[in-house]
């Protein structure tokens, strides 16, 4: 495992041995004829990233705040939800317990987004399951994840599926698929051992960053049962496949997409199957790390609530296939819809090819080859195809994107300024001035500004966020480059050396060659 990690590793930083080059090939072809384009383009970024930032700041801050601190309470609510109705009339979802007995009379519609697909349901024998998210946003911006646990319910025969669901006012997926996990499995006793054990977890209380939380409880014939949630340091959403993007997405397309999430615009996708859209969703924004989607984000949206896809604010929302002709009743000029099912992008703003710089998206390109055979997915990634049928492992994703932010942002802490007696700033201009590459430079310009650096950036400047794996994976790169400069400058004194000895060589035997090749002729 850990040599295949190294393999990994290296290929990934083979890929963006690209941003060392001295020229920017490619990209500073005919630069008089794409300055004025380009100089437009980042007009348009940087208007856009201060007025999301500046719209969305206080909400955001105060989200942070919560996320920090610990809570008397593991999550907010949980509920149990079925389908009520027959194949006849259709279905509806309806809570069948929570806990607390009493929720916010204004969450009663949240039962809907543990099934957004109510329409395609009837009873059946077979179904594996499934875990997914959302994300309530409120008027004011202030957040609230939930996550969905589906399932069929113990029995034989055909039957209709239920789901478990928790809102918490944080985002901590690893432990909360761990604790769904757990209620199933309680679930699969009897309706009330899951009843009881979501009440004995309710009323622990949240524990603080990479902290673990104990919940003792019992079950039937197993006796005594204590299950340990530990939170997490770094919200990453390890959990979800990366590959599921390069199944249904092309990687131009997926380029696109991410950079349309960097800069926090408003993004639509669109999938036959819930599971398609909770897996592709999840991924994308787990590649974001270290950084993390600041605004709203649901995963299925209902047809009851298709109003949202006019929310002014960023969005990521996922809808299925058959909703998507509703989308011509809405006026969206600004938003990039694309289609899962597909590989394609239905619309978008015309630019997003343009916005994650060139050699980057090469370095990309070239890391997410095929860990079996390179030139076939080179072959695959230029003419379009997806690469579905090609093995690129979520190690080899993660990486590739971890990288990103590690060949561009591992700068940062030198432009941290502490003095004593004064507040700890950012030194953001001149961060971005470090930056040798024209275009990572303008990169920078602009996701400095975007909601998602400020988060991360108040983080450490307010010191209540510890060391990560991101701040080791920056310590390791520096010893990288360091080892690489030094192996360049011994190579480099070998190379004078040798030459030194040849002119010396020369020098001295220079008659005794030249009268030698003259004898030659005589």
């Amino acid at each position: 495992m850990a040599d295949s990690g190294s393999k990994v590793k290296s290929k990934v930083i083979n890929a963006y041995a690209v941003l060392r080059l001295p020229h920017e090939t490619g990209e500073s072809v005919q630069i008089e004829d794409a300055a004025e384009e380009e100089l437009k383009d980042q007009e348009q970024r940087l208007k856009y990233v201060k007025n999301v930032r500046q719209n969305t700041s206080e909400a955001i801050a105060k989200y942070e705040r919560v996320k920090l601190r610990s809570s008397a309470r593991l999550f907010q609510y949980g509920m149990l939800v079925g389908l009520d109705g027959n194949e006849t009339d259709g279905y509806k979802p309806v809570i069948l317990f929570s806990i607390p007995q009493e929720i916010p009379e204004s969450d009663s519609f949240v039962c809907n987004f543990c099934f957004p697909d109510v329409d395609l349901w009837k009873p059946q024998c077979d179904y594996e399951g499934e875990l997914f998210s959302f994300v309530l946003t409120s008027e004011t911006g202030d957040r609230r994840y939930g996550w969905c646990k589906r399932y069929l319910p113990p029995g034989s025969g055909p039957r209709l599926p239920e789901a478990l669901c928790i809102v918490s006012e944080v985002g901590e997926y690893g432990m909360y698929a761990q604790l769904l996990r757990e209620l199933q499995e309680f679930r699969a006793h009897s309706q009330e051992c899951a009843t009881d054990l979501m009440a004995v977890a309710f009323a622990r209380p949240m524990p603080t960053l990479n902290k673990e939380v104990y919940i003792r409880t019992e079950l039937p014939h197993h006796g005594r049962q204590t299950i340990i949630l530990k939170r997490a340091l770094d919200s990453r959403l390890g959990i979800v496949p990366y590959s599921c993007l390069l199944e249904h997405l092309t990687m131009p397309v997926l380029l696109q997409a991410f950079g349309a999430l960097l800069l926090e615009r408003k993004i639509i996708f669109c999938a036959s199957s819930l599971n398609i859209l909770s897996s592709c969703i999840g991924s994308i924004v787990a590649l974001l790390y270290p950084f993390e989607w600041q605004h709203t984000y649901v995963t299925a949206l209902t047809m009851s609530l298709m109003e949202v896809v006019e929310l002014p604010a960023p969005y990521i929302i996922g809808i299925l296939t058959k909703m998507r002709p509703l989308l011509d009743d809405y006026d969206l000029p600004e938003v990039l819809v694309v289609d899962l099912d597909n590989h394609s992008i239905v619309q978008g703003i015309k630019d997003e090819s343009r916005i994650i710089p060139k050699k980057i998206q090469r370095a990309l390109t070239t890391a997410l080859q095929s860990d079996d055979d390179s030139a076939d997915v080179q072959n695959a990634s230029s003419s379009g195809a997806s690469l579905k049928n090609q093995f690129v492992s979520d190690t080899t994703i993660s990486e590739a994107f971890l990288r990103l932010f590690i060949e561009t942002c591992s700068h940062y802490r030198g432009f941290i300024l502490e003095k004593e007696g004064e507040e700890t700033t950012f030194q953001r201009e001149q961060f971005v001035k470090a930056v040798h590459s024209r275009s990572i430079r303008l990169f920078l310009d602009w996701f400095t500004q975007t909601q998602m650096f400020e988060v991360f950036m108040s983080g450490r400047l307010s010191q209540n966020v510890a060391s990560c794996d991101f701040d080791q994976r920056i310590a390791e790169y520096r010893e990288e480059m360091e080892s690489s400069t030094k192996s360049n400058h011994c190579k480099s004194l070998k190379k004078r050396s040798l030459s030194e000895k040849m002119r010396i060589f020369f020098r001295e035997s220079g008659d005794k060659i030249k009268r030698t090749f003259q004898g030659a002729y005589v």
